[in-house]
């Protein structure tokens, strides 16, 4: 009974919308449910799918949601709707033509509470509602959180998040184990993996970053008393800490190539800023090919120095399940269907993943999703000269996080918690893009920052 616990997040969320907005319960109940629970627990429901603390988060909002977008005609369409709803009505049929129906509702109560509802939350509740700032400070002090309590695990080799909440599910056992890498524990927070949790500090990271540059922080820590150092330099040290914390090279990357292109939103000359960029990242990713050729000649995926094995694992892994993708490039083989090679059963990369799941069409259809998402914030954040410096660099930011996690998921697959952190990043940025804001009840920490592009620079 004691796994009746995952209910709680839904009785709250159904509470605060209902006292006060569904705005309120996205932000208040289902972002730091996302952000700081595992999703590896889940109540058993005979007959029904079982769902995790996330899922039964985001299903009062259900209701609202569709009823506001369909009944009530609030939904604004746009090109990446479309995509989202080829690439999940595309994994429903190539399901059902691999295993047939009989895992379908399981399919379909994951697309529905991880997918579609997430994205209408964020696309619907956070632009329109004034939430902007609101939501990015909860993201960071979520994350904040989660990277203090992950300095135990980095230590001790145990994470905290698992045993704790692992008392309420005496019957199941999770498959994550802390891995370690030169003595120390690989941080994996309440995400399962480090890799994960490295593209959650990633994503805070630029969140913080233009929280900073626009003033939004207040000046001190107000119970820490007397000391020298400003609120947002201890957040930004402690969320450098905990990404360093997971040991995971490929997120560390996407991190700093979005930081890259975040630094383009900071500048009045946007195609020279752009330009630079492109350079910077043309010449780092070289030196980080070739380099990565020099480090890993000799390794093996097998044994040898386990960082040097994980990154050859990753660099053959495509090749050793390319036939198997070519046995089946239109429907694929359905969600974790595929034949396994021995000695490679973690499909540590989200493009051969969808491949392997979805075949070449969906994989198509997920690239061509990413790239649509990705030109309409670039463009509305490079050409458009209606809005504010302050509106540019979130653009921006949203921009480079995209990237991080297209980078990131070079080295891991969108699963558990990032599945739906993906569908909430577009749903935020389409609702950048088309939402007409209503004046925010944001925090007034420094409202000349975000006057024009001379205080930013200062600031920054």
């Amino acid at each position: 009974m004691t796994e009746l616990i995952v209910l709680v997040p839904a009785i709250l969320c159904w509470w605060v919308a209902r006292k006060q907005s569904p705005a309120a319960a996205f932000l208040q109940v289902f972002l730091p449910v996302l952000l700081i629970f595992p999703d590896y627990y889940s109540l058993p429901i005979p007959s029904f799918p079982d769902p995790t603390m996330i899922q039964a988060g985001i299903l009062p909002l259900g209701g609202y949601l569709f009823w506001s977008a369909f009944v009530k005609k609030e939904w604004k369409f746009t090109p990446t709707d479309l995509f989202i709803a080829a690439f999940l009505g595309w994994q429903v049929v190539c399901e059902v033509y691999n295993t047939g129906t009989e895992k379908m509702p399981d399919l379909v109560f994951d697309l529905i509470t991880l997918a579609i509802l997430p994205y209408m939350a964020a696309k619907m509740l956070i632009e329109p509602n004034g939430l902007r700032s609101q939501v990015a400070r909860r993201f960071v002090w979520c994350l904040f959180i989660v990277c203090v309590l992950s300095v135990y695990e980095f230590r001790m080799g145990v994470s905290l998040f698992r045993p704790t909440l692992g008392l309420f599910f005496p019957n199941q056992t999770p498959q994550w184990v802390t891995q370690m890498r030169w003595g120390f524990g690989r941080v994996a927070g309440p995400y399962g993996h480090a890799i994960s949790n490295a593209v959650f500090i990633g994503v805070a990271c630029l969140f913080h970053r233009w929280l900073c540059t626009t003033g939004q922080w207040e000046e001190k820590f107000r119970f820490l008393g007397s000391h020298p150092f400003s609120k947002q330099r201890i957040i930004g040290a402690v969320l450098l800490a905990g990404i360093l914390m997971t040991l995971s090279r490929g997120p560390w990357l996407g991190a700093i190539a979005g930081a890259v292109f975040v630094s383009v939103g900071l500048r009045p000359n946007r195609r020279r800023a752009l330009t630079r960029a492109l350079l910077i990242l043309g010449v780092g990713g070289g030196l980080v090919y070739y380099g990565g050729k020099a480090y890993l000649a000799g390794a093996s995926a097998f044994e040898g120095v386990e960082e040097q094995a994980s990154a050859e694992y990753r660099a053959v892994l495509v090749s050793q399940y390319e036939d198997i993708v070519m046995e089946s490039p239109v429907f694929g083989w359905g969600r974790a269907n595929w034949p396994l090679v021995p000695g490679m059963l973690s499909i540590d990369n989200n493009y051969l993943f969808v491949a392997l799941g979805f075949g070449l069409t969906g994989l198509a259809i997920f690239c061509i999703l990413f790239l649509v998402a990705l030109s309409r914030i670039f463009r509305d954040a490079f050409f458009v000269e209606q809005i504010t410096p302050r509106d540019r660099m979130f653009r921006f930011t949203l921009f480079g996080i995209l990237v991080s996690i297209a980078i990131s998921t070079g080295t891991t697959y969108i699963s558990a918690h990032m599945y739906p952190l993906f569908f909430v990043l577009l749903g935020w940025s389409e609702g950048c893009l088309v939402a007409k804001p209503r004046v925010a009840d944001a925090p007034a920490m420094a409202r000349a920052a975000v006057g024009d592009y001379s205080m930013i620079r200062v600031i920054a």
